[in-house]
């Protein structure tokens, strides 16, 4: 597994840079290009509602649409600060560069159109913290399109840093490790975590820790070590213990209950989502 392409999602948030600083410093390590897609709120939605009549409407589409120039100019200027920090040159589809991916109509199209040739899509924290359980970007990366989604908790790398696994023993969680090799290899070192009052039964000698570090050893990952832990919040329990081994990464399937469930009970996976700092997030569904 490498990463040749990367795709970095903006939303005209604040910690967007965040996202595209930690994408550009994996694109300029690994020799992958980056496209940033804007991927910001429909302004235009409801607008005719709010305007109040046809009159006020015309009125107030021309500042919708210098709102939205301003903030694509915004985003231009950041995304080529923090590519060049890095010393990508502007210029689509090589090997140690970065580009704007073509604008969509809607967040959706745009992920629709970028994530089938993208190895790894980078999204900052906010992105995260306003995702709903039915709807919403990231979520939709995730079940929809399967994604590997790294989500960027602060502008600093995890490059040369420990990491973490959630192991869980589920197709889940085997797809995350396998989408965040080459971060894992990065890593200083790698703690596999698991909480035996989260197993399912059923999986049998899925779960067993022992598996993940021998695969993670046959490509070249280490030093590694396991670490066992029990927790009523599963979710918690796994954060604390990222925190404790000083993790600037953890690697955990994503949704592995229905939908339903996750919007209902909350979930490991919604736990993740909503801590606001700790170490930054690969979730692969």
């Amino acid at each position: 597994m490498i990463y040749a392409s990367i795709l970095a999602a903006v939303s005209g948030a604040a910690d967007d840079a965040d996202a595209v600083a930690i994408a550009a410093d994996l694109a300029a390590r690994h020799a992958a290009s980056l496209k940033v897609l804007t991927a910001f709120p429909i302004m235009d939605s409801s607008w005719s509602y709010w305007a109040g009549s046809p009159a006020a409407a015309a009125r107030l589409a021309p500042m919708l649409a210098q709102m939205k120039q301003d903030r694509e100019r915004r985003t231009l200027a950041m995304a080529e600060h923090e590519a060049g920090r890095f010393g990508l040159a502007r210029k689509a589809g090589a090997a140690g560069t970065w580009a704007m991916a073509e604008p969509a109509a809607t967040p959706w199209l745009g992920l629709v159109e970028q994530l089938p040739l993208s190895d790894l899509l980078v999204v900052a924290q906010s992105v995260a913290a306003e995702d709903g359980p039915w709807t919403g970007f990231l979520a939709d990366a995730l079940m929809a399109a399967r994604a590997a989604v790294l989500i960027a908790r602060g502008g600093v790398s995890a490059f040369g840093r420990p990491a973490a696994v959630a192991w869980d023993g589920s197709l889940q969680a085997g797809r995350a490790v396998k989408a965040a090799l080459p971060l894992l290899k990065d890593a200083s070192e790698v703690v596999i975590l698991q909480d035996a009052d989260g197993l399912d039964p059923a999986a049998g000698a899925s779960t067993d820790p022992g598996r993940v570090i021998e695969y993670l050893g046959h490509h070249g990952v280490g030093p590694m070590s396991i670490v066992s832990l029990t927790g009523r919040e599963e979710g918690a329990a796994l954060l604390r213990a990222a925190a404790d081994v000083k993790a600037a990464l953890l690697v955990a399937g994503g949704f592995g209950h229905t939908r339903l469930r996750e919007a209902i009970f909350g979930g490991v996976t919604r736990t993740f989502l909503r801590s606001a700092d700790g170490p930054h997030l690969l979730l692969a569904h």
